[in-house]
């Protein structure tokens, strides 16, 4: 119930989950840029390291682990902050998720790469990754430098 209500947590991702920093334009974005993130990590490489190709083993252990993560926050939250017998998990957060995110968003970029095949090397990957990563956590933390000491936008004073 908890995860339908909250569509899976996947607005909710921001800088630091959606209870402790609410801006939209972050909640919204942060899927999005570590999925271009996590493609961009996947480009073709020229020389293949047998040790760091993804291999459908490895993709499955990743799922794998991050399913028991999610079971074990969500099974945490209940035994520690849920009354007993209620259908909820009160104190849920997408902050608790951000490791599932991490061990799923580089199986789904295999998976995008095999399947739309792009046509971007190595090192027009690895220049693009690191800006757009900085620059969205730069604007993260002016967003946030701005809402915890100047107030939140919405905010006219007169």
């Amino acid at each position: 119930g908890t995860l339908g209500e909250n569509d899976f947590f996947i607005g909710q991702l921001g800088l630091f989950g959606w209870k402790d920093l609410p801006i939209s334009f972050l909640n919204l974005t942060g899927p999005l840029v570590l999925l271009l993130a996590a493609l961009l990590a996947a480009a073709q490489q020229k020389r293949v390291d047998v040790d760091a190709f993804p291999t459908r083993r490895r993709v499955g252990g990743a799922a794998l682990l991050a399913l028991v993560y999610a079971a074990g926050a969500m099974a945490a939250m209940y035994i520690t902050y849920t009354p007993v017998g209620m259908v909820r998990i009160v104190g849920l957060q997408a902050r608790y998720f951000l490791c599932v995110w991490l061990a799923l968003l580089p199986a789904l970029a295999v998976l995008l790469r095999k399947t739309i095949r792009p046509a971007i090397t190595e090192e027009k990957a690895e220049a693009a990754i690191t800006p757009l990563c900085a620059c969205y956590a730069v604007f993260g933390a002016v967003l946030l430098f701005q809402h915890y000491f100047v107030g939140p936008v919405y905010v006219v004073y007169a």
